[in-house]
Formats: structure tokens, sequence, C-alpha cells
């Protein structure tokens, strides 16, 4: 029986339209020391068939299994509750794995005593490619927690801040006992946030090793309180779990500056996605933030610049009077002081 060196965990729900193509780009690698974990959240269509006849084809290498709710969180947490492998990799069932990668990027982890290894990837709209570009000349870059600050891994969560096409040694996740918040979507961020600043060494290998499939959020643009609300609640679990690892405080103004960003906007013009939300779902969403950001320290992002001083000012009075006109007008106002301040800063 072949050695289980690494876990694919792959949430599945209403897929067979993708699966069937997501099954047969994982299916050289069950032959190279990889396991599939597969989880349905009680599909709908066909996708649990598909799994099973994948199951019985594959047995000692295919684990499937049901989880009712959670979302994509239960469904990934289930996987790593039977996970074998030293490193566990996520991908999800509409995407693909590039042909002949991933053992790559696996070996690369090993060598380099990596807690996370990422990988490059490309998108695509319908059929994964066959071909994938070359891994280029670029060395493969070290982030090492000897050499930085816990502040820089944070920042560099940022940019990874996806679940999939990345190894993460396993043994962090159950020593910390990390896990992803169930029930709601974005639960993505909170999890590798925490994962990247508990890790000792990141990795970033030069080759392609997944393929991904580019589909439209539904959510973002269904509804922007909601987003933002869920946002807001995930943050809130991550935040909870830093504080339990005595984690938060160094890095309480990185943290907060970050769901900011998704709030009221960045360090420039703009009020991020409280522009998207109606005078109705603006006056739900402050009475929902008003009790956490009121409370946060006035001068919590000193070190930022006075644009985004400004907007974390009128964002806090639109608070502090729930008024959607404040935000309205803050809107307007931030958009000339940003021209402005773009006219200065030529």
């Amino acid at each position: 029986m072949t050695k289980i060196l690494y876990s694919i965990i792959m949430p599945v729900y209403n897929a067979e339209k993708y699966l069937p193509q997501a099954l047969a780009s994982v299916e050289e690698y069950l032959t190279a020391g990889a396991e599939l974990i597969a989880v349905d959240n009680m599909s709908a269509d066909g996708s649990w068939k598909i799994l099973c006849d994948f199951a019985v084809k594959h047995p000692a290498s295919v684990k499937v299994f049901q989880h009712a709710g959670g979302m994509a969180g239960g469904a990934r947490n289930e996987g790593l509750h039977h996970a074998e492998g030293k490193y566990v990799f996520f991908m999800d069932a509409d995407d693909a794995l590039a042909p002949g990668a991933l053992h790559t990027l696996y070996q690369t982890a090993l060598n380099y005593g990596a807690d996370i290894a990422l990988g490059q990837y490309v998108s695509f709209n319908q059929t994964p490619p066959k071909e994938v570009p070359a891994a280029t000349g670029q060395d493969i870059k070290i982030w090492d927690r000897n050499e930085g600050k816990l502040t820089d891994f944070f920042q560099l969560s940022q940019s990874y801040n996806v679940p999939w096409n990345k190894f993460i040694r396993r043994e962090v996740l159950t020593r910390h006992q990390l896990a992803f918040p169930e029930g709601m979507p974005h639960e993505d961020l909170p999890f590798i946030s925490t994962v990247f600043v508990c890790s000792k060494r990141v990795v970033l290998y030069p080759g392609v090793t997944y393929l991904y499939r580019l589909t439209p959020n539904s959510l973002s643009k269904r509804d922007p309180e909601k987003k933002l609300t869920f946002f807001m609640q995930s943050f809130a679990l991550m935040r909870g779990k830093l504080k339990e690892m005595g984690l938060y405080a160094p890095l309480q103004e990185e943290y907060e500056y970050y769901l900011l960003q998704m709030i009221i906007g960045n360090e420039g013009p703009g009020n991020g996605n409280l522009k998207l939300l109606t005078a109705s779902q603006l006056r739900s969403f402050l009475k929902y933030a008003a009790s956490f950001y009121l409370a946060l320290p006035k001068d919590l992002f000193n070190q930022r610049s006075w644009l985004f001083r400004w907007k974390f000012w009128a964002f806090r009075l639109a608070l502090r009077h729930q008024s959607p006109v404040v935000v309205k007008t803050a809107k307007y106002i931030t958009d000339i002081l940003g021209l402005f301040a773009h006219k200065q800063a030529r």
C-alpha cells in the first residue's frame, strides 16, 4: 500500500458540471502518494454519485463523506478530521490541479522545511488548459520568522488569502487547533491569516500548480450588506483565536486596518464597500457595527495616511449618530480630498 504523503481536501456542493474535470486532474497524483478527501455538502445534483464512482475506482486513495451544513468551512473541517498526510492541500470542486506540478510543490515544502508552500496559478473560463507555463527562472522565495516580524507574516497572508493552492503542514493546524469558521461565506480569510501568523516558514514556488476557474461571486452582487456583515463575523472569530494565542495585541492595528479596507476603503479616495449600500442597508449595517468600532482606540491608525484617518473619523461619526447621510457626505468629501492628495503627491 502506498504511503500517504499529502491529503487533498475538496469541499463539494452541486458541482456535477465541473467535478469530473477536477477529479480527472487529481487522478495522476493518487499513484504518487496523495489521498483525496472529498466532502459533499448534501448536494442536490449528481455530485455525490460522481464522488462515489470515483472512490470505487480508487479505493486505496480516495475517501468520500457527506456533511450536513457548515458550508465550505464545515466540509473542509470534516476533511481535515480524516486527513493522514504530513501536509494538506485544499482545492475547490470547480477548479483543477496543474499537470505534473503538485508533487514538485510538495517536495519543495519538504526540502525547505516549510509550514506553508505556495504555488502559482492560472485562471480559465470553461476547459482547464492541458499545458501550463513552465516554472520561471526566479528563485524560490522564503519568509522565515527568525528573519521577519509577526506583522510581515500577517501582511503576507493578505496576498495569499485563499485556502487553495498551498500546502499546509497538518501539525501546525492540530497543534494550534485551527479550523475554518462554519456556517458562513468568507471563512477562508480568518483561517488563512491565522495559519500564516502561526507558521515559522513560508516558501513560494515559481511554477504553476493550480488552475482556477473564473466564476461570478453572486453573494457580493446580490447583497453587499450581507457581504460586509459576514466579513465582520468571520474576522471576529479570527480575533478571538488570536487573543487566545496572545497574538492579537501586536497585530491589532494591521488586523483592524485589513478589515476596514473592505468597509471604508484603503488610504486612497472612496468609501470601500459602504458606497455600494442603499440607505436602508447602511442603517442596518451601522447599527450592527457601532458597538465594535466605537470601542476601538481613536488613535489606532495614527501611523496611517491623513486621508485614511479622516475616513475613520467620519465612519465613527456616522456610527455614533447612526447616519447614512454622514457616510454619503464623507464619500464625496473623501473623493475631493483624494484628488487634492493626488495632485500634492505629483
